[in-house]
C-alpha cells in the first residue's frame, strides 16, 4: 500500500498554519482512500 505513508508523513501543524495545504491534504488523503478500496476490490 503505497499511498498510506503519505498521510502519516504529514504535519497537522503546518496544515493548520497553512489554509492551503488543507487543499493538498484533501486530494491526498481522497486519492489515498481510492488506492485502499481499489485494493480490496482487487483482492
Amino acid at each position: 500500500m503505497k499511498g498510506v505513508p503519505g498521510i502519516k508523513g504529514l504535519n497537522l501543524t503546518k496544515l493548520k498554519q497553512k489554509p492551503k495545504a488543507c487543499n493538498k491534504y484533501l486530494i491526498l488523503l481522497i486519492s489515498n482512500i481510492i488506492y485502499i478500496i481499489y485494493n480490496i476490490y482487487i483482492i
